[in-house]
């Protein structure tokens, strides 16, 4: 039984990578339709989204549309602070690969969000569990960024990332809901 975070980390991001590119494309636009029906991410006025990288779900088309009607800000990391700091984008073409290559807003050229102002923000993850916990990279910009924030926090995850019990410490910060390719999860039951 895999039980420490690491090990857990290890074998779910070792199952993402085997997907092939037909899985993710199809999963995630399962996830996408969802989370365009999904009322609180319809009624956000400001959202926090994030750029896949290595075959994590991919929300293009469904921030692409919202950016047509509602503020879409993306993350940039900044290493020497161990922050997450997030950015307006009018589009993804005005994304570059950034730090540890994930597609990012250039801060000199796009509105900064502060941390309260984000209404919804949707949290990449290795694994979640019913409860909401979430197992990250290990870096902790994430648990640092939404220790602080009101905005209402949905994992998005694969149903395979989805683990019975995730062990969890007092600084872990819980979703308030996960969407997957198969269902949408409320957390605070």
């Amino acid at each position: 039984m895999l039980n420490s975070k690491q090990q857990i980390r290890e074998r779910v991001r070792q199952a993402r990578e085997r997907l092939s590119g037909r899985e993710v494309n199809y999963n995630s636009s399962l996830i996408c339709e969802k989370l365009q029906a999904f009322p609180l991410f319809v009624d956000a006025k400001i959202i926090g989204g994030f750029s896949a990288i290595r075959n994590e779900v991919n929300l293009r088309t469904v921030l692409e549309e919202a950016m047509k009607r509602k503020k879409v800000s993306f993350p940039v990391v900044n290493k020497d602070r161990g922050e997450l700091e997030f950015y307006v984008v009018q589009d993804y073409h005005s994304l570059r690969p950034r730090s540890y290559g994930i597609l990012e807003p250039d801060p000199e050229n796009a509105e900064r969000v502060e941390e309260n102002d984000v209404d919804l923000i949707l949290v990449p993850g290795i694994a979640f569990d019913e409860k909401g916990n979430r197992i990250g990279y290990g870096k902790g910009y994430y648990d640092k960024f939404l220790r602080g924030i009101k905005a209402i926090k949905v994992g998005i995850a694969y149903e395979f990332q989805m683990i019975p019990l995730l062990p969890a410490e007092e600084h872990d910060l819980s979703m308030d809901f996960i969407i997957t390719n198969e269902r949408i999860i409320s957390c605070k039951k």
